[in-house]
């Protein structure tokens, strides 16, 4: 669930309220991880370190982005995790370290995952230079760009989605809007101060 609401979560202000006003999630049952563009995965816990990566249990497990993308993840009937994935986190490969980890801790096969790639910057607008461009293209993901008009665009939703795809991750969903060329979106790139909170947890 990614949610565009007018209220600052990280400051963990009124969003809280209207989260458990209308959808019955409290505060408490939510695991944030502290996110520094790390590759850093934490395990049911709420870490005051920087880590990127939160996988639970028992309880919700969210990231905020705002261009970045949003990585949700069920781990079978064991675990639901959230990933924040900027392209200092994509280019350590943070996605394929999480499948790796969540694997190993909840005793899972990767055919039993599934994934969705929620709103964030696409091809379309996500502009880089050569430099970053050139860190992607030698850890071979030199194809997930475009070039026009002489400037070049990473797409960072099909990076992801490969490094699913690498872990043997194969049911995966991307939503493919883009948050910057899409007002209904908080968007870093085009001066948004606001940032969206993306959840995942298990029905009750």
């Amino acid at each position: 669930m990614g949610m565009d609401l007018d209220f600052d979560f990280e400051k963990r202000a009124n969003g809280w309220d209207y989260l458990e006003r209308h959808f019955n999630i409290s505060r408490k049952s939510v695991l944030l991880p502290f996110q520094e563009h790390t590759s850093r995965i934490i395990f049911e816990e709420e870490s005051l370190s920087p880590s990127d990566g939160i996988f639970t249990s028992s309880k919700c497990a969210g990231v905020l982005t705002a261009d970045c993308i949003p990585v949700l993840i069920r781990a079978g009937n064991k675990a639901v995790g959230a990933i924040h994935g900027g392209w200092r986190g994509l280019k350590e490969e943070i996605v394929r370290k999480a499948i790796r980890l969540a694997c190993e801790n909840y005793k899972v096969h990767p055919d039993e995952l599934s994934a969705s790639i929620g709103p964030s910057a696409g091809v379309c607008c996500y502009e880089v230079k050569e430099d970053v461009l050139s860190v992607f293209a030698d850890k071979g993901y030199g194809m997930f760009f475009e070039k026009r008009n002489g400037k070049f665009y990473l797409d960072l939703k099909m990076i992801a989605k490969s490094q699913l795809e690498k872990e043997g991750v194969s049911k995966i969903e991307v939503i493919d809007i883009c948050t910057i060329c899409n007002k209904s979106f908080h968007s870093y790139r085009r001066g948004s101060r606001g940032k969206m909170l993306n959840l995942v947890f298990f029905r009750k």
